[in-house]
């Protein structure tokens, strides 16, 4: 509703005098007061006395005087960007590459420029909704959500998978497997030193401004520097991992489950200090963000994703299934058939094969919210 008709449902409000009731007395009042019902026999009724009702109007009287006075054909940024009402676009020859757009009492019409722009927008469901327009070094964008129908195989054993580990050292460790016996193909190895670094970095220079003047505006500036590269990262990364199991047939895509990674117990008397330091380390890598932007750019390309339980994955061994040990950070050592190799490496082959286990024995179960297959625990 706009300003006017707010400012006309007011005065009608005003001058009705069949919605006008006598306010019952209350302790210590002396003088009758009128009220008028707004909402009538709804659960937004509500009285208003004629002050406060003149008040109102008073105020969107004002407000229209200063619209008045603006240009209103240009928007008015706050920042870099402008939110438009749902009546505000034309959407309805997007797909012909022209669109229209009112602000406020103007239409100006816009070209779509680019191929991907045109391909993405001719498989797609274009809704007048949440628009918004952008600015950015001298140029006006116009940014609005679209909507695409997949159909997105349910997974089973017969499906080969792209297993991926994600680690503190290496930040992403993939690989394909074509079954429980089958050796792994096309592995990658992708650091996080980079991410790590960075986020140290900015993170030793927001804990010397604390106490400062302007230290809390300060510190924020740093921490959407690394909020913006950390999602340059995920985004990159995600996008070089779709594109790897694009255009197979029956193919998914398989990680462990991190959800609480970082909510454990207490740990045990001298060990608080070493848990503090794992802790700090987990929260540098950006983990959950990855695996929102993996499912929503894998569910584009009609590749299911499948979370498995993360329990015995890092110490496992993938070759004869004993319990392990990790030397080091990045190494992983079997002391029953003296198999060592990187730790991230043996994560990912187990990943992979606890998907086949246990896809035999448990059902799957499509998430909505974070848009992933997860198995029904028994």
């Amino acid at each position: 509703m706009c300003i006017r008709d707010r400012l006309e449902d007011w005065k009608e409000l005003l001058e009705d005098k069949s919605k006008r009731i006598e306010k019952p007395l209350e302790e210590g009042e002396r003088v009758r007061r009128f009220c008028h019902i707004k909402n009538k026999d709804s659960k937004w009724e509500r009285y208003y006395t004629i002050r406060e009702i003149e008040k109102r109007i008073s105020r969107l009287e004002k407000s229209i005087e200063k619209l008045g006075k603006r240009n209103l054909s240009i928007p008015q940024f706050k920042g870099n960007s402008v939110m438009l009402w749902k009546n505000c676009c034309d959407l309805s020859k997007v797909k012909d590459g022209t669109f229209k757009v009112k602000l406020y009492k103007d239409w100006f019409d816009f070209n779509i420029l680019g191929e991907y722009q045109n391909e993405v927008l001719s498989d797609c469901l274009v809704l007048d909704k949440y628009s918004s327009i952008y600015y950015k070094d001298g140029e006006y964008y116009l940014n609005f959500p679209v909507y695409k129908k997949v159909e997105l195989p349910e997974p089973t054993a017969k499906f080969s998978v792209l297993s991926i580990d994600r680690g503190i050292n290496k930040m992403v460790v993939y690989l394909e497997l074509r079954g429980t016996k089958s050796k792994p193909s096309n592995v990658h190895f992708e650091s996080g030193g980079k991410i790590n670094f960075e986020k140290f970095k900015y993170q030793k220079l927001r804990t010397k401004m604390f106490g400062k003047k302007h230290g809390y505006k300060k510190s924020r500036k740093f921490g959407n520097i690394v909020l913006k590269f950390s999602d340059y990262i995920a985004h990159n990364l995600s996008r070089q991992i779709v594109d790897q199991a694009k255009g197979k047939k029956d193919f998914a895509i398989v990680l462990e489950d991190l959800e609480g990674i970082k909510s454990e117990k207490k740990a045990a008397t001298g060990k608080a200090a070493l848990t503090r330091k794992i802790r700090y380390k987990l929260s540098l890598g950006s983990y959950r963000k990855l695996q929102t932007y993996l499912a929503y750019k894998a569910l584009e390309e009609e590749i299911p994703v499948v979370l498995v339980e993360a329990k015995g994955t890092s110490m496992k061994c993938n070759k004869c299934g004993a319990q392990g040990k990790r030397p080091t950070q990045g190494q992983f050592v079997c002391p029953k058939c003296g198999y060592q190799v990187n730790a991230d490496f043996n994560g990912a082959m187990n990943i992979g094969k606890k998907f086949y286990d246990e896809i035999k024995d448990k059902p799957l179960n499509f998430d909505e919210k974070q848009k992933v297959f997860k198995f029904q625990s028994t």
